[in-house]
């Protein structure tokens, strides 16, 4: 599935209303870890296995997830499909990229506060005679090590998804 693709299948209402409930988004997750009965998924979601077989049905009707049943049809286990597999491997890296950007916002919100009250200080220690001590990094060192850190965690998560694919 192809980036195009997963962006139309994104976009089809109902796979949309499926990546969007927090209980169906934990029912993939647990889904991308191994195959599970709705027995085990409602005990590890800690709700009631009617709420869990409801939805369900909608992620088997949106093809994101696939019923398997045993050869001794004692249990029934549900798995991701290869599009549930993309779609939440995309969703696993766009709250990854969220978390380090707003990670970095709040770096460089906070180097911006220290570096506004240093010029403050500059500027009143040279109107009253002295000259205060000049930090050890500028402005835009810190801006380059944010972006130099977030290129370097971008690459890991990269990583981090291109092995977990090829492990399942």
């Amino acid at each position: 599935m192809t980036n195009g693709d997963l962006l139309e299948s994104l976009s089809d209402g109902e796979i949309l209303k499926a990546v969007t409930s927090s209980t169906k988004l934990k029912i993939l997750s647990n889904l991308n870890v191994r195959p599970m009965t709705a027995a085990e998924l409602a005990h590890n979601l800690g709700i009631y296995k009617s709420g869990i077989n409801k939805h369900i049905s909608i992620l088997l009707t949106t093809n994101l997830v696939e019923r398997i049943e045993s050869d001794q049809r004692k249990w029934v286990y549900y798995k991701l499909t290869e599009k549930g597999t993309e779609i939440i491997s995309k969703m696993y890296m766009l709250f990854l990229i969220a978390g380090i950007i707003g990670g970095l916002a709040i770096v460089a919100a906070l180097a911006n506060f220290y570096f506004s009250k240093y010029s403050e200080t500059l500027e009143s220690g040279l109107t009253r005679g002295f000259n205060p001590v000049k930090p050890l990094i500028s402005f835009g060192d810190v801006t380059l090590l944010l972006i130099v850190i977030f290129v370097i965690l971008l690459f890991i998560a990269w990583l981090y998804l291109k092995k977990k694919k090829y492990t399942h």
